[in-house]
């Protein structure tokens, strides 16, 4: 790994447009994104750490990691816990926080749970209501932010300027001026996000594949590689449609949630850019008042 190299994370969270955000950076050539969409790698106890996954060049400048469970309530302690256990100080790092409505992201996660991992949601409610309130804890997750890390290595990003190509154009443009890397030509970093049925495992290979994607030789695979063995044993999944009914009685329980009502207020207040930017400012001042009447 190049002396020069820096870890670039995605902090979360969870439906709110990190995978667009992470094509659009990992169109620069200096940008070497991890070749597994969500390796979590800082979230285990006493972890041995592995920079496998990532195929850097002369350009690397940054190795970026977008596990979007780095930012959930409870992993967060275990996050930072993880980057020193590996001998990264946090505030080497650079974070990117995207954040969304929390009804719009809560309808997301349940079409989420129910097609990706062919779960019948009426069956789960309990635990899939803890994991999206977990993933709309906004507040708590620029709070801990605010107290590990200098607000100027913090991004946060809006889900609605991930719309159009002028908004991406321009948070393209900002998100590598913020990793002190030059422009790219506007077209190569347009992704546009689309909806559709993703190929999975069938359910008896499924913890297979999940313990062969952490080993070096499955994450130091090129693309391509992986991208074969994915179509030959994978399949695509159709699950029966969330009912309208569950929705909207989680929409109406979440809503009640205090986590919520704060990310609310937090999303009234927060614009896209950086955590330092004088429209943010004002959240840095609150969580240090907000940590001394604790």
């Amino acid at each position: 790994m190049q002396e020069q190299t820096r870890h670039l994370f995605g902090f979360g969270m969870p439906k709110c447009g990190t995978t667009t955000v992470a094509t659009m950076l990992s169109a620069h050539p200096a940008i070497c994104m991890h070749s597994q969409k969500e390796p979590g790698d800082f979230l285990r106890e006493n972890p041995r750490f592995r920079m496998s996954g990532y195929t850097t060049t002369d350009q690397s400048r940054w190795i970026a990691d977008f596990t979007t469970s780095y930012g959930l309530t409870g992993n967060r302690a275990r996050f930072f816990r993880g980057l020193r256990s590996a001998g990264i100080q946090p505030d080497s790092a650079r974070y990117v926080l995207c954040l969304r409505d929390p009804a719009d992201l809560a309808r997301s996660y349940m079409n989420h749970m129910a097609e990706r991992r062919g779960l019948y949601i009426a069956t789960a409610m309990d635990g899939v209501r803890a994991e999206i309130l977990s993933a709309c804890d906004f507040d708590g997750a620029v709070a801990d932010l605010e107290r590990e890390i200098d607000p100027d290595h913090v991004f946060i990003v809006r889900f609605e300027d991930l719309h159009g190509k002028d908004r991406q154009r321009q948070l393209s443009s900002a998100l590598f001026d913020w990793l002190d890397l030059p422009p790219l030509e506007s077209d190569a970093v347009i992704w546009e996000n689309v909806q559709g049925k993703s190929g999975r495992y069938p359910a008896f290979l499924d913890p297979l594949a999940c313990l062969l994607r952490r080993t070096n030789l499955v994450r130091n695979l090129s693309p391509d590689s992986r991208a074969r063995v994915r179509k030959t044993f994978s399949r695509t999944q159709e699950s029966p449609p969330v009912p309208t009914e569950l929705v909207d009685e989680t929409l109406a329980w979440l809503e009640a949630q205090d986590p919520v009502l704060r990310s609310r207020a937090l999303l009234s207040r927060v614009a896209t850019g950086r955590l330092s930017r004088p429209e943010n400012r004002a959240l840095a001042a609150h969580y240090r008042a907000r940590d001394i009447d604790d």
